[in-house]
């Protein structure tokens, strides 16, 4: 991060991992994967996923556990609508969703996992200058988009790009990425 903030070039190649949604496989098969290989992983998570006792949901307890293994958990909105939609309807009832999807969904995970939440990953990775905004003014230090591209150093990057890897993807391809 302070590479980006200071704006200066990485010298090689430099990938973050990123999950968003949190469902149980995160904890069943991801977290002993990312341990195992000890890499970093950011999870994006959105509040209306987590139970307290399910077993396809995570629970605030899986998440603490997560995060002492090297699983970074972040924002993800409270219910994963298309906040572009909600944005657009410009109702007194839409502006209150913004601030529970945006605002109030960061403090409920900084409540229960008692740590700060300093990113947002919109959901469906669709979002608009409007939206990046009210992020800033929530607190936020980044967001992420799923738009594709290189993020450049030299640019304000408070609204960072992540490409969508699929399963079919080669291991070349998904090389090919890093930034």
């Amino acid at each position: 991060e302070s590479h980006i903030d200071e704006q200066k070039p990485f010298n090689e190649k430099v990938v973050a991992i990123t999950f968003d949604d949190g469902y149980y496989s995160m904890y069943e098969k991801l977290m002993p994967l990312a341990r195992s290989l000890s890499y970093p992983v950011t999870l994006f998570v959105y509040i209306d996923t987590i139970m307290p006792g399910g077993t396809k949901s995570l629970t605030w307890k899986m998440l603490t556990i997560m995060q002492k293994n090297n699983i970074d958990i972040q924002c993800h909105s409270q219910s994963h609508p298309d906040l572009v939609k909600v944005y657009n309807k410009g109702t007194i009832e839409s502006k209150y969703a913004l601030y529970r999807e945006i605002y109030l969904s960061k403090k409920i995970l900084e409540l229960y996992l008692n740590k700060n939440i300093d990113y947002f990953a919109f959901p469906y990775g669709r979002y608009s200058v409007e939206l990046i905004e009210l992020c800033r003014d929530a607190g936020y230090k980044r967001v992420f988009s799923t738009d594709y591209g290189s993020n450049v150093v030299t640019r304000d990057n408070f609204c960072l790009r992540r490409h969508h890897v699929k399963s079919s993807y080669s291991d070349e391809k998904v090389l090919s990425l890093a930034w």
